[in-house]
């Protein structure tokens, strides 16, 4: 019908923007008033009356939008009040349970008596891994290898600190509203019956913007937050699933625990791994190049040049320095090529390029003439070298020589 479509045009020309059941409530209420301007007026529409019958729709819009606005506590008004109701708290426990009911991750956050972040644990209980973090050092345990490696990794550290801002409640809050803020994240927040009923709101991101290094779809996080304390009770998880042309609930993070201290041995692994676990700890190794007054770039050329010479001289040792094994798996895939592969001439190193995204740090494309059980031949070979701790630069494992 044509007044239907007059009223939506006059919704778009007012800029509403609405839940589709606050905009079919605008337009109900919008229609009535139309239908009254007709039985009063006629249906002959002069101008002045057009413009007078616009300006009334528009004041009716408004006036509802207040009234919804009075009605509803304010989206940042949630925020605010959780964001106020656990400044104190230093302990936090929460964990994620699965659409089948398992309980496959949980976290522990604790904060010192300034207020400043401290420590974090993230069982894994799927994959079997405990990760700790503190201070910028990672205890990360594999229990099927049973090896625990310790390590600085400012990627990981970012990891974990991610973690924490998206679902720790003490620093969700304030994230959000920077998001929000920035205009990279949506947030709806939901009606509510009655004051007593849970507060609730929505966060929406978009595609490949919430997990480091993962291309992931577009996202929905659900808050539900207790209407009397304003502290978290748990996130409920959704992402969009093309074939259903909806969001599919993946997980929910219940929170256990406020305030509950935890005990120091809780973030040391050391105290928990069994006495036959094999330790790899690179925490206070030097290894790799130290950047000191060089440039990104130059940081990245200079540390592959420098790990291809010790490579073609056949100090191992030192090649084997520049190289990132942190994990005990690294470190036996580094030592398996290099000592696989002899190095006999460096041909030609690319100048860096910045890693394809997400991926942090530069790649670097090189030729050598290398030997694997024969006679030498040239080969191409793409090295992937980052930051791994301030002023630190590695090499990356993983590269692979292929045929140039």
């Amino acid at each position: 019908m044509k007044t239907d479509h007059d009223i939506e045009q006059q919704l778009q020309h007012c800029r509403v923007h609405a839940d589709p059941d606050t905009r079919q409530r605008l337009r109900d209420q919008l229609y009535q008033q139309w239908q009254q301007h007709d039985r009063h007026q006629g249906h002959s529409h002069s101008p002045w009356l057009i413009r007078l019958t616009i300006a009334a729709l528009i004041l009716l819009v408004v006036s509802l939008s207040l009234h919804l606005l009075e009605r509803n506590t304010p989206l940042g008004y949630a925020l605010d009040q959780t964001a106020t109701a656990v400044q104190d708290i230093q302990h936090f426990h929460f964990h994620s349970r699965t659409q089948a009911g398992d309980i496959d991750r949980e976290a522990w956050i604790q904060y010192d008596p300034k207020g400043q972040l401290s420590k974090i644990r993230v069982n894994f209980y799927q994959r079997r891994i405990v990760a700790v973090w503190q201070g910028g050092v990672t205890q990360y345990w594999l229990k099927d290898s049973n090896d625990l490696a310790i390590f600085r990794d400012q990627h990981y550290t970012d990891k974990m600190l991610y973690f924490a801002y998206r679902y720790d409640p003490k620093q969700a809050m304030g994230y959000l509203r920077g998001l929000e803020a920035a205009g990279d994240v949506h947030l709806v927040y939901h009606d509510r019956e009655t004051d007593l009923d849970p507060i609730t709101f929505s966060v929406f991101y978009e595609p490949n913007t919430y997990v480091l290094d993962q291309p992931k779809p577009t996202m929905q996080e659900r808050f539900t937050v207790d209407p009397q304390s304003k502290w978290v009770n748990q996130v409920d998880v959704l992402t969009w699933d093309q074939a259903q042309d909806d969001y599919a609930h993946q997980y929910t993070w219940e929170y256990i625990d406020y305030n509950q201290p935890m005990s120091a041995e809780h973030f040391d692994l050391l105290n928990e791994v069994p006495s036959d676990c094999v330790l790899l700890n690179t925490a206070d190794l030097e290894l790799g190049l130290q950047q000191e007054t060089l440039t990104d770039q130059e940081a990245a050329s200079n540390l592959v040049h420098r790990f291809l010479e010790a490579w073609q001289k056949g100090d191992l040792t030192t090649a084997l320095n520049y190289g990132a094994y942190l994990l005990p798996q690294h470190k036996q895939w580094f030592e398996v090529t290099l000592a696989q592969y002899a190095l006999t001439d460096i041909l030609s190193i690319s100048p860096p390029q910045a890693a394809e995204p997400p991926q942090p740090g530069f790649t670097l494309d090189c030729l050598v003439a290398c030997a694997h059980g024969g006679p030498a031949q040239t080969r191409a070979c793409t090295f992937h070298v980052r930051e791994y701790a301030p002023g630190q630069w590695m090499i990356s494992p993983g590269f692979l020589f292929r045929a140039p």
